[in-house]
């Protein structure tokens, strides 16, 4: 990816550059959570299509700096962003369906449940129209979280296995990852440790040879948490993996 940035700024191929600096955002450094190197690359590719007035290309840096953004607690500039994406979206599209997810959980963690519930609800319904499986995946792991904040822990639960059941069928480990995440979270509400262990290892199994290094921090401490609660002789070593991990 880097060498086809280099090429399409040596022959001036600013489209192709783009889309190059907006892959190496969604696809390299955010997975890492290299966040300030996700939020330049986007940057920059945001500058080129105003300069060129290429709008079309306009939504892909703008969702993953609000998403960015959002995971960093950046709130007050994540809205922001979603504002101007909100100007370019398609009713109906992917990005619709993200900038719905973004916003939801932007007001639950602000605490205003109602609005976040109703924007989870518009999230589920842009992805059974349009079918994507990313935004049927992203409804779901929304509607998951909400219902652990609500603590209604068996629907939070079944909105997980929904999403892990998608992105199986896809073959998006990524995703695959996150979805067992948010189960563990769940199994682990609800007390059953074992679960939560077992998902939370599965999670870290698959993140690890792929580099998907924010992810596999958050897994990690998690698991050395579940493993602290249940006494296990291995609690020390995880919180010690989990906490290099975290640095």
């Amino acid at each position: 990816i880097r060498q086809v940035v280099d090429l399409s700024r040596q022959i001036g191929y600013d489209r192709a550059l783009v889309r190059g600096l907006h892959t190496l955002s969604c696809m390299v450094y955010m997975p890492r959570g290299q966040f300030g190197l996700s939020l330049s690359m986007d940057e920059e590719a945001l500058k080129i299509i105003q300069t060129r007035n290429q709008p079309d290309l306009c939504w892909g840096p703008l969702l993953t700096m609000s998403y960015v953004l959002w995971v960093t607690g950046q709130h007050v500039r994540a809205h922001a962003r979603l504002n101007e994406l909100k100007q370019v979206v398609l009713p109906g599209s992917l990005a619709d369906g993200y900038w719905h997810y973004i916003e939801a959980n932007l007001a639950l963690e602000a605490g205003r449940v109602d609005k976040a519930r109703d924007l989870f609800a518009q999230t589920l319904s842009i992805a059974e129209a349009n079918g994507i499986a990313e935004n049927l995946f992203i409804a779901r792991l929304g509607l998951s979280r909400l219902n652990r904040f609500l603590q209604d822990l068996p629907t939070a639960l079944a909105w997980a296995g929904d999403a892990l059941a998608i992105v199986q069928r896809s073959g998006y480990l990524h995703f695959q990852a996150q979805a067992l995440i948010e189960r563990s979270r769940a199994a682990w509400n609800l007390g059953d440790l074992a679960a939560a262990e077992t998902d939370l290892r599965s999670a870290m199994a698959v993140l690890s040879p792929q580099h998907l290094d924010f992810d596999l921090a958050v897994a990690s401490l998690l698991l050395a948490a579940v493993l602290n609660q249940q006494n296990h002789p291995d609690a020390r070593l995880a919180w010690q993996e989990a906490s290099a991990r975290l640095v």
